[in-house]
């Protein structure tokens, strides 16, 4: 999922061929031809994995096992990865003198399959495109323009940071906007207020539940939004106005 499955192959052979590489030469003793580079990117590389796994899996600084997080290791396993092409490449020399073309034809053969979407082994579309939550938010935006031409005059409540790109709002103007938690539990709205509640930045990064909405007498619920994820979730994006 982090990877890509081509990544993660050539990821596991890099790792693979440098340790059995290490055994090999430190078996027969041949101490010059031990790559300490490429032994030291792959430590590096699995040191950071266990930690990062083990920080995910006992949830240590509130880990999520975010894909960004590997941003930091990416020129590392680009590296290691590098290390397995050119063992493949030094193995394939042996065997044939027209490796290079046979690299490249294989390169030119294998592309489209892990590049199409129609793939098992590409990348998703979700990481190239609006993910769920910012397609339902987009959809309350239209609506909230369409419904409410004069929003901008009106104080906005949310919590999503990709709501103030599609309306078109400084998310800093603390004039026009604030976030749901600004608001104490069933105090009342200002008047003129639309308040937008969103399933994970309202509800979970800023405690602010769609019940303790729905009971603030303060507020009408006007509608709500929804599209599966991925993972087929519902993300779902729910409007109201003061009173």
């Amino acid at each position: 999922m982090i990877t890509g499955v081509l990544n993660c192959i050539l990821l596991s052979a890099g790792i693979l061929f440098t340790f059995f590489s290490l055994l090999y030469f430190l078996w027969h003793k041949q101490w010059e031809r031990l790559s300490v580079q490429a032994i030291f990117l792959v430590f590096i590389f699995l040191v950071f994995f266990a930690m990062h796994t083990a920080f995910w899996a006992l949830g240590i600084f509130g880990s999520f096992g975010l894909i960004r997080v590997f941003i930091a290791i990416a020129c590392v396993m680009t590296l290691v990865i590098l290390s397995a092409i050119e063992y493949i490449n030094h193995y394939l020399a042996k065997l044939t003198r027209w490796h290079t073309p046979v690299i490249a034809l294989s390169l030119v053969i294998l592309f489209p399959l892990f590049a199409s979407n129609n793939s098992p082994y590409s990348y998703g579309k979700n990481d190239f495109s609006l993910h769920a939550d910012e397609i339902t938010d987009n959809e309350m935006a239209i609506f909230v323009k369409k419904q409410y031409p004069d929003y901008k005059s009106y104080h906005l409540f949310y919590d999503a940071c990709y709501l103030s790109e599609v309306l078109d709002v400084d998310i800093f103007d603390d004039s026009t906007h604030s976030t749901n938690d600004n608001i104490s539990v069933g105090a009342n709205y200002p008047s003129k207020s639309l308040v937008i509640w969103d399933d994970w930045y309202s509800d979970f990064e800023h405690n602010t539940h769609l019940e303790t909405l729905r009971k603030n007498k303060s507020l009408r619920e006007i509608k709500s939004f929804e599209n599966p994820d991925p993972w087929n979730q519902m993300r779902k994006v729910v409007l109201f106005v003061s009173k």
